[in-house]
């Protein structure tokens, strides 16, 4: 399958700023949908966990319960997990005829990604604090593996229909059911239960298995973005003076005005079609929901716009191995111009203006929707000018590529063409870096909100780890090393305080983001300190094992 092939073009670096596109997945092992089903734990359940469907924002725990591994689930379903997490995305193309017959925000060259978390224990199910905040925290599908030779299947899915029912009513479920009897097939609910065969491949249950996932969650999410727009319609065409001082109760507590119910609306419906991948669209929703937007709510949003430039800055990022091979060619003494080149150039052109254009767009609106902000002085001197200046340069440079190797051309190639390319090489490096520069000024900003936002707030300490976080993985994808290390360090400060959880996947992912960056001694010694942690809470080997197969060691750091 071609879409299958050219997944990787998909895959972008920085894993917290693409998240924020992602639908999440919760990945439920049997054995704890069966602890979920007793009833001692569903009389837990009720009182300590709410629906976690898109709008649910529980943040009780129930009380401590068992540890649930992969290890005892059968091969079949380690190899249908495997399969998803080495693919999760599906092209928007195969998934047009669940959107309206006439949308502004399909894009048919976009993907749905999928990120998929396997539970481990009773309180992974239970609903982030943030997801009423950023839909990218809340759980769009659940998913879970019977094998029909290890379960009697009429009780097992019995127990499933009322998991389902009871705690991912606002979610989709899909159930693979391997090997049904009879008696299984007849009690299996249409679409939530897929029947599989022990003789099927693991790859394609996993590919039906996941668009038939993300047909259901783009149809949600067409019909949330239908009805949040209305409600937001409504909101700014009512005649009544008083709605807009007239108080709401959220969920929270909180006592809403009309204006700062529909920003939050509109910040989700930006949430939802960044998921869709309609960028320009989510855009304009982001900025429409900035002025009437509190300092979280604001810093939330300045997190989601870093993401989307981000992905609008994507096409620049995978050209970058492109233009390493297309100017060394053009500065050696062997150079050979060809078509190729020629078509590498073009699009190169194509995407640099596109960048630019995209930067000017993005500065336009935050000059309209945060005019206040320190934003509006940082873009233009810091991104905006040097961005045209070095996009000009490298025009000009490829231009001069070009008229000397056009047909007509009498004149000497030689140095002219070596500097030319050589400038255009760092016009592109200089332009990436600027692209870099306004990521983090979106996240320096987010950090300043979140900073003034009441201490009494619950896990602002974490989001502050998370958007250190970000503002790291950039500095590792852009490979500036000191920025990096300095970043590292403010990161371990930040996450200190933070949920065990977020220190234990930051011990897993600072030894691939050091390799990344080309800090190969500081991730061995990341990997050693990790296992240290690991080895404390009686996990040594596992720990080890992960950060080794996510680093991939050079070999002569071991002579």
């Amino acid at each position: 399958m071609k879409e299958a092939a050219d997944s990787s073009a998909w895959q972008l670096p920085s894993t917290s700023l693409r998240s924020h596109r992602c639908a999440p997945i919760l990945w439920l092992p049997f054995s704890l949908c069966l602890e979920c089903a007793l009833e001692t734990r569903v009389c837990d359940l009720q009182k300590g966990v709410k629906n976690c469907g898109p709008c649910s924002s529980s943040t009780t725990y129930p009380v401590k319960d068992g540890e649930h591994s992969l290890d005892s689930s059968s091969g079949f379903e380690r190899r249908v997990l495997h399969a998803l997490l080495e693919n999760p995305f599906v092209p928007m193309r195969s998934l047009r005829g669940v959107f309206p017959a006439a949308t502004e925000y399909y894009k048919e060259d976009t993907v749905l990604e999928m990120l998929i978390h396997v539970a481990s224990n009773v309180s992974a199910i239970v609903a982030s604090p943030w997801a009423e905040m950023e839909a990218h925290k809340s759980v769009a599908a659940v998913i879970v593996v019977l094998n029909c030779h290890e379960y009697e299947p009429c009780q097992a899915i019995s127990a499933l229909k009322l998991i389902f029912q009871r705690y991912f009513s606002g979610c989709t479920c899909r159930c693979i059911v391997l090997d049904p009897t009879a008696e299984a097939q007849a009690a299996m609910s249409q679409h939530v239960f897929l029947p599989a065969h022990s003789y099927s491949p693991a790859e394609d249950v996993a590919r039906y298995l996941l668009t038939e996932i993300a047909l259901s969650i783009v149809q949600q999410v067409n019909v949330h973005i239908v009805s949040i727009s209305a409600s937001v319609e409504n909101m700014a065409t009512a005649k009544r003076p008083t709605t807009e001082n007239a108080g709401m109760i959220n969920g929270a507590g909180e006592v809403l005005t009309a204006r700062v119910v529909n920003s939050r609306l509109t910040k989700k419906r930006g949430d939802l079609l960044l998921r869709v991948g309609a960028l320009d669209a989510a855009l304009l929703a982001y900025h429409e929901s900035l002025p009437e937007a509190d300092a979280l709510w604001c810093s939330a949003t300045l997190e989601s716009l870093a993401s989307l430039r981000y992905l609008q800055t994507a096409p620049l990022l995978d050209f970058t191995t492109a233009v390493e091979g297309i100017f060394s060619s053009l500065e050696s003494d062997a150079m050979a111009w060809n078509e190729d080149m020629n078509t590498t150039l073009n699009q190169l052109e194509i995407i640099v203006e596109n960048v630019r254009m995209d930067q000017r767009k993005a500065t336009s609106l935050l000059k309209h929707s945060l005019p206040a902000s320190s934003l509006n002085r940082r873009l233009p001197k810091e991104v905006e000018e040097p961005l045209s200046t070095h996009t000009e340069n490298f025009r000009r440079q490829v231009a001069i590529i070009r008229r000397f190797f056009g047909e007509d051309n009498t004149e000497v190639v030689g140095i002219c063409v070596e500097d030319a390319s050589k400038n255009a090489r760092g016009a592109f490096k200089e332009i990436l870096h600027v692209s870099f520069v306004e990521l983090q000024i979106y996240l320096q900003e987010a950090l300043q909100q979140l900073r003034s936002v009441p201490g009494s707030v619950l896990g602002l300490q974490e989001r502050e780890a998370t958007i250190q976080l970000k503002r790291t993985e950039l500095f590792a994808e852009e490979g500036d090393k000191k920025k990096f290390l300095e970043s590292l360090t403010v990161l371990k400060t930040a996450a200190k305080n933070a949920p065990v959880s977020m220190q234990r996947d930051l011990r897993w992912r600072i030894p691939y983001l050091s390799s990344l960056c080309g800090c190969w001694r500081k991730a061995i010694f990341n990997v050693v300190e990790a296992a240290v942690s690991e080895q404390q809470a009686n996990a040594h080997g596992a720990s080890v094992f992960s950060c080794c197969v996510r680093v991939e060691w050079p070999a002569y750091l071991f002579h």
